[in-house]
């Protein structure tokens, strides 16, 4: 059996849900909001991986306002690396996201 949870890991210091209000907007605070989600995801999947929690739940804060129009950024292009790695290691490790 595969055990979870979802989105928040308590027991890191990091967040990977970290965002900002619309009127705030820009290109480079979502460049660096979502360069921390991800950092914080990469580092949230690999303490799932050592205690054996292979089912996890992805917040969709990870990219703040990915899909209203404000959003121009090309964040799938420039974070694609990072989604690779982080893909990678979840297929690797056999966990269900």
């Amino acid at each position: 059996m595969r055990i979870g949870y979802p989105c928040i890991n308590l027991s890191l210091e990091c967040r990977g849900t970290r965002t900002f209000r619309l009127r705030s907007y820009s290109a480079q605070r979502l460049k660096a909001t979502l360069a921390s989600n991800l950092a914080c995801l990469q580092e949230t999947i690999e303490w799932n991986i050592r205690h054996n929690l292979l089912f996890f739940r992805i917040s969709s804060d990870l990219v703040p306002f990915a899909s209203h129009p404000v959003c121009r950024f090309p964040w799938q292009r420039v974070f694609q690396h990072e989604f690779r790695i982080i893909g990678d290691r979840i297929k690797n490790a056999g966990m269900r996201i």
